[in-house]
């Protein structure tokens, strides 16, 4: 795997911030268990800051990042702007994996279709079907590349 930067981008950790979130490095804030909190409040994870959601899913793209790495795929992955991390195989296939912050979402992007995945519990969800984004990306990934690659979150 190839790590590409923007033209004029420094290399950095993604989840770097002047003000660190106190959460989980593994997980996005759980709200599920919030008292104050309808179903559909803990649901959407619309009580997240944006400066949280920011940091979480920094935090889960910097992970996808060195998941892909670990997993040895042969493609090119790399953050093209703040918040977007783009995946292409030498065939031309991409993925495209980004933050929708007024959402408080994260985007997958494929041939394959397109996913929203929000913060349930702790995990990072898909809004239509509830699978956990890794086992998503995991299947996305190894159509495109014809292999096993699994994403660990943790």
């Amino acid at each position: 795997m190839r790590f590409l930067l923007g033209r004029g981008q420094k290399q950095r950790p993604l989840g770097s911030t002047s003000r660190e979130n106190h959460q989980s490095k593994n997980q996005c804030r759980d709200t599920s268990h919030d008292p104050d909190l309808s179903l559909n409040e803990s649901y959407l994870s619309t009580r997240m800051n944006e400066t949280e959601f920011i940091s979480n899913a920094n935090q889960m793209l910097e992970k996808i990042a060195t998941g892909i790495d670990a997993a040895g795929l042969d493609c090119d992955c790399g953050f093209k702007g703040e918040g977007i991390l783009e995946i292409e195989f030498d065939d031309g296939a991409k993925v495209i994996i980004n933050r929708n912050t007024p959402a408080r979402e994260i985007w997958l992007a494929a041939a394959s279709g397109g996913f929203h995945f929000r913060c349930d519990a702790g995990q990072w969800v898909d809004t239509r079907d509830g699978v956990e984004l890794s086992q998503r990306l995991s299947r996305v990934l190894g159509t495109l590349s014809g292999r096993d690659v699994p994403i660990d979150p943790r």
